[in-house]
């Protein structure tokens, strides 16, 4: 339940609502805004332990031609009081059931690391719904679901605790030129999560990774833009791509979608939508231009 917002620049509205997934109103009500025109939809979402905050740059440069729908993803930001599961596929779960709320048809979707899983979830099982993709730095953490979760939860258990480990995490996904003020907010909020409901976010994911992805992958219809700017090796550190660059996330979209368009980013960190958000608009914008829209 939420109140409308003054009229932003442009004769664009800003609403922020929460809207019931399931017949649970009290607990499952997901919290999303809605800022722009009466232009096409574009749906953001966020990674693991982020929110709708981190594609600011993005809504605020295009919203006087489209529509941008944000959303806090269940256990994350203005949905933190939902319930669990916490995985990829309640999360598509939860964003179809959105999408018919608000009778979002032909969007572009955009998902940023986790979100990138989501959103080819929601591709395939909502077609209708989903006229486009935009990963954005995503990756593939594993090709077995089983070796694929002990790797990252004994990585987890080198540590002293669930916040320790992500405080290295989430600080190697910078470039050591980010600023403070973007970088601590960001790890912060991720030390934050509740141990167990990390945990669960992030085996949940790796196993889908392996267990699913590239069969998801062959199935999605819609064209797809990839923006890549960072990798992750074996020990887990992640590093900026340099200019030509792959890596076998990238040959594994090469050869599950044909068709996709591939931009590196050089020089940034993991946050390629913070740390460089007009080359993440222009592949939104190109692809827009490209499909069917309502």
């Amino acid at each position: 339940i939420g109140a409308a917002h003054p009229r932003a620049p442009g004769g664009s509205l800003a609403i922020q609502k929460s809207v019931s997934v399931s017949a649970n109103m009290a607990t499952d009500s997901i919290h999303y805004e809605v800022q722009g025109s009466d232009g096409p939809w574009l749906v953001f979402i966020p990674g693991l332990t982020c929110s709708a905050s981190d594609w600011q740059s993005q809504v605020t440069a295009m919203k006087d031609q489209y529509r941008c729908l944000s959303v806090d993803l269940r256990g994350n930001g203005g949905s933190v009081q939902m319930p669990g599961p916490y995985t990829v596929d309640q999360d598509a779960q939860d964003l179809i059931a959105l999408f018919q709320a608000l009778g979002i048809r032909n969007a572009i979707l955009i998902g940023h690391s986790r979100g990138v899983r989501v959103g080819a979830l929601c591709a395939v099982r909502a077609p209708q719904q989903v006229a486009g993709l935009v990963f954005v730095d995503g990756s593939q953490q594993g090709t077995d679901p089983a070796t694929a979760r002990d790797a990252v939860m004994s990585a987890i258990d080198e540590h002293p605790d669930v916040p320790t480990f992500v405080r290295t995490m989430f600080g190697d996904m910078f470039v050591p030129d980010t600023p403070d003020d973007v970088k601590v907010p960001i790890v912060e909020r991720a030390m934050a999560m509740p141990e167990s409901r990390f945990r669960e976010s992030i085996g949940d994911m790796v196993e889908w990774d392996a267990a699913k992805m590239p069969d998801m992958f062959r199935q999605i219809d819609q064209p797809v833009t990839v923006v890549q700017s960072t990798v992750m090796g074996p020990d887990r550190v992640r590093r900026s791509l340099h200019a030509g660059e792959t890596t076998p996330y990238l040959e594994l979209v090469r050869a599950t979608i044909p068709n996709a368009t591939i931009d590196v980013v050089t020089g940034v960190g993991h946050f390629t939508q913070i740390d460089a958000p007009a080359r993440v608009c222009q592949a939104i914008e190109a692809l827009a231009v490209t499909v069917p829209t309502d």
